[in-house]
């Protein structure tokens, strides 16, 4: 969904198979079905596989770019080189064409589009394992490297600055990239399994996913855990930093942190109630800080601050968050 709700991607049927569509709300709203980009020889772009004609992946925020999966047959000389998964983007004015992939990757899948098309996220599978991979001006390039692999990348900001993704290196943290600074692993907040970097405000000062399981057992959704980054936190337990803010939630086990606003300050995610599995969301405009005015260390008071940058100012002097004792 583009950011002001406006505009969709998904799958209709054509013949009773599934093909990437386009909706964008208003008088005359209807389903465009994307028109299938055209492969360079010897590959063949394919309509008979079982997984369809194609299909809708991501839209960027300002709703005027697609991304996409299209099936090819390579025409490789190995068998089975037919119905490859292959990445598409697709604008109004350019159509639909298909992204660079190298000639042994298996399948692949954007998860990302910048407003301006310069920056494209997602993975691609080489020997049966997902890889993060980025079209930076439409040029290929890898994250992983022979001795570091890199798992999928997930989100990328409006702007193209910032990418976020999980699965990095061998304890499996979250991460994010920027083309200053490269790659930078993030904490995690339970020990086992994937930890993914899933989404970010604009800026990226804020960021938020799925932080790891407390769990040993990979089906038990319960043992998931939702982290919260900023800069000054660092990685927190999304529940842990909400029960410091005195948000009542009983009942309730959050998993991932999905989604937010431009500026951070509302979060969206998935979880579990009482009646099983839901969706969330929080509006965090202001947070709880316990501040210590200096020079009277000892005279602490409770106050709400807005967040993000308020607090983070707060921190950086030695105020905590959530409410003082006793308060």
């Amino acid at each position: 969904m583009s950011r002001d709700g406006l505009s969709f991607v998904s799958n209709t049927l054509n013949g009773g198979r599934n093909i990437a569509s386009t909706l964008t709300l208003g008088p005359d709203q209807v389903w465009r079905q994307l028109p299938l980009p055209v492969a360079e020889a010897p590959q063949e772009t394919m309509t008979t596989c079982s997984s369809g004609i194609s299909s809708g992946s991501r839209i960027s925020a300002d709703g005027k770019t697609v991304t996409g999966i299209a099936y090819v047959d390579t025409n490789g000389p190995a068998t089975g080189q037919t119905c490859k998964a292959r990445p598409f983007v697709w604008t109004a004015e350019g159509g639909s064409t298909l992204l660079p992939v190298r000639v042994s990757v298996k399948n692949s899948r954007t998860n990302g589009v910048s407003n301006d098309r310069s920056t494209i996220v997602g993975w691609h599978d080489t020997f049966g394992q997902r890889q993060a991979v980025r079209w930076i001006d439409g040029e290929f390039a890898k994250f992983s490297t022979p001795n570091f692999p890199v798992g999928e990348g997930m989100y990328v900001t409006p702007d193209g600055r910032m990418i976020t993704g999980g699965n990095a290196g061998t304890i499996q943290n979250p991460w994010k990239w920027t083309r200053e600074g490269g790659l930078v692993q993030m904490g995690r907040v339970a020990p086992y399994f994937s930890a993914y970097a899933l989404s970010a405000s604009d800026d990226g000062k804020v960021i938020g996913g799925l932080g790891g399981s407390r769990s040993q057992f990979a089906g038990d959704a319960g043992g998931q855990r939702a982290f919260l980054w900023t800069q000054e936190l660092g990685s927190v337990d999304f529940e842990e930093f909400l029960q410091a803010q005195g948000t009542f939630f009983e009942g309730w086990v959050l998993y991932s942190n999905v989604s937010m606003s431009a500026n951070g300050t509302i979060q969206a995610g998935s979880g579990a109630g009482l009646r099983g599995g839901a969706g969330w969301m929080i509006d965090m405009t202001n947070v709880n800080i316990c501040h210590a005015p200096p020079g009277n260390l000892r005279n602490t008071q409770s106050i709400s601050v807005p967040f993000v940058n308020s607090m983070a100012d707060h921190l950086k002097h030695g105020d905590t968050i959530g409410y003082c004792a006793g308060s």
